[in-house]
Parts: C-alpha cells; structure tokens; sequence
C-alpha cells in the first residue's frame, strides 16, 4: 500500500505554516505517507488540494488517524484530496452530507464501500463539482464505479487512472474536461462502461483501447476528438455500443471483408465492423450537399451530421451483422439513446 522506506520528514515541520504548531511525531509520520502518494510539490503548495488535505488530516481531522493506519489513511486522504480539488470546501457542493466529519469516509455523501470499508464506488454526478481531478483518485484501487458526470469538471483525465483496475464503470460525462483520453486506459482490463461524452476531449483515440477486453459501451459523443478509430477496437469483442459522432474523426471504416493488400499478399482488414456484438455504432457518416460525409462506414448503425436535419439517422441492422451501408441520408429519425 504504501512503500516500506521511510522518508526525511525534518525539514517539513512547519509545513503546514505558522498558524499551526510544529508536526508532532504523528504529524511527521502521516506526512511521511503522504509523500509516498503525492508530488512533494503539491504537498508544500500552501493553495493546492493535496497541501489543505495534508493539513486537514494532521490538525482537524477529528478522527485522528494513527500513521499505522496505512490503508485507511491512504484512502480517507484520497478522498479528501478530491473534496479540496472540486469545491467542496468552498461551499460549492450541492450535497456534502458528512464530508470532513469524524464519520468513517464510507459514509460520506456519494462513498459506497465494501463489507471491509474499502471504497468502491464514488457517486457525485449532478453535484455542482468544480475543478480537476486529482491523480489521488488512482489510490482508491478498489474502485469498481466512478461517477463524476454533469459537473464542471475542467481538467485532463489523469494519467493514473489507470491504476484503478478494479473498475467497471467510469463516466465523467458533461463536463468540460479536455486534453486526450491518456493511453493507461487500457489497464482497465475490468471497465464495462466508459462513458466520456459532452467535454472538450481532442486526440486520437488511444491504440491501448483495445485492451479493454470487457469493455460494452464506449461513447465520446460531442467531444473534439481526431483521427480514425484504430483497427485495435477489432478486439474489443464484447462491445455492444459505441458513440463516436460530432467529433473530428476523418477517414474510412472498412468492412470485416474487406481485403487490403500487404506485401503483395492479400489480407483482410480487421476493425471495429468485425465486432459480432456490436449493436449500435453510430458515427459522422451522413452526407448533406453542402457538407460531404465525415467518416465513411460500412458498418454503422447510426449516422449523423452537425449540418443535417434531423442531425442524426437509423440506417437500420446491427454493427456486428451489417455487411453493406451507404453514407447517404436516411428519411427516418434516430431511435439512439443515451443514459448517464
């Protein structure tokens, strides 16, 4: 949980400023781990959430946690760290029942913990959260649910949440989260849903994305996203729904037969169209007059256009089963729904 070698702490005894009596051997010893967790740059920075978690845990945690305490402390400060790092503290919060109380932090508002009070769910959707999340979050590695969605959330997705391997659904939907979806999302080998849909989110998709080999929903609907979906979606295979319109993406999505030529050697191309359970696929693929078709599909189920009315159309079957579409407009409305 925490490494085993100990760290100078000495020079940090007034870390928490002249407001505050120097640490105790408690104090040093908290500190200690936290530093074995957190940048000591964000520890020391009087404004950052992880310094006012630090202290807060020292000085007014009415729980007083022992440094022995590994793994609890390790989590509560994981939580706290997120409470500073999105408003809580700032009265921002709609809902904050229980947060930073001597109650055990499974029974804060939005904590769901196991029969061992690890945490493994964090609902705080529709919260009024506002602000980043921090690379703390990775610490809660029993995580199975981590739900921040509709809140105004601005940051990148750190690069370690994919140390949450325990995950099954992830959505971080309607937000304004931006930068790219980092590669160590592929460790989450366990994820069901990833739900990323309403940010500003640019880049490609990342290559890891086909490690995610439970993967069943993937959608980053209305983000700014680039490229072409990489052919490492073929081995998502138990994918049954994928949102890739009003994005950026450009090119051609082949069907499973068809053959492209390597080395003279004819080879069929493997991609998402190959997937047997994929059921609805919707994409940048409708044509208008003025606007020509984004994304040419062989396999989509659904295809829109920013520029179109209806925007979006059915163009019938199932992903996985479909072995020819055209990218033309469809007079019939989309029956594609989506749920937080």
């Amino acid at each position: 949980i925490f490494a085993k070698s100990s760290l100078e702490t000495s020079k940090y005894s007034n870390i928490c400023g002249s407001s505050y009596d120097s640490l105790t051997k408690r104090g040093h010893g908290i500190l200690n781990k936290l530093l074995q967790i957190s940048n000591p740059n964000s520890l020391t920075h009087k404004t950052s959430p992880q310094h006012h978690a630090m202290c807060w845990l020292i000085y007014k945690d009415p729980a007083k946690l022992s440094p022995s305490s590994a793994a609890r402390l390790k989590q509560r400060y994981a939580a706290v760290v997120l409470f500073y790092a999105t408003g809580g503290s700032n009265n921002k919060w709609n809902q904050s029942d229980g947060w930073l109380t001597k109650a055990h932090e499974c029974k804060w508002h939005g904590i769901n913990c196991n029969f061992w009070n690890q945490i493994t769910g964090v609902d705080l959707a529709f919260n009024n959260l506002t602000g980043v999340i921090p690379p703390e979050i990775g610490d809660l590695r029993n995580l199975r649910s981590l739900q921040l969605y509709a809140n105004d959330i601005y940051s990148a997705i750190p690069s370690r949440i994919g140390d949450l391997k325990n995950l099954r659904e992830l959505k971080l939907q309607m937000n304004s989260l931006a930068g790219t979806i980092p590669p160590s999302i592929g460790s989450l080998t366990k994820l069901k849903e990833l739900r990323l849909f309403g940010n500003y989110l640019n880049g490609e998709i990342p290559k890891t994305i086909g490690d995610l080999k439970s993967l069943e929903v993937f959608d980053v609907f209305s983000n700014s996203m680039v490229g072409i979906p990489p052919n490492t979606m073929s081995k998502l295979k138990n994918l049954e729904e994928a949102y890739l319109d009003s994005n950026n993406f450009r090119g051609k999505i082949v069907s499973p037969s068809t053959k492209i030529k390597s080395n003279s050697q004819p080879k069929v191309e493997k991609h998402i169209c190959s997937l047997k359970k994929l059921k609805v696929f919707a994409a940048d693929c409708a044509r208008t007059k003025a606007h020509p078709v984004e994304i040419e599909c062989a396999c989509c189920t659904v295809c829109c256009n920013d520029y179109a009315d209806p925007r979006c159309v059915n163009v019938g079957g199932s992903a996985g089963n479909k072995k020819k579409k055209s990218s033309s407009s469809s007079t019939s409305k989309t029956a594609v729904k989506r749920t937080t």
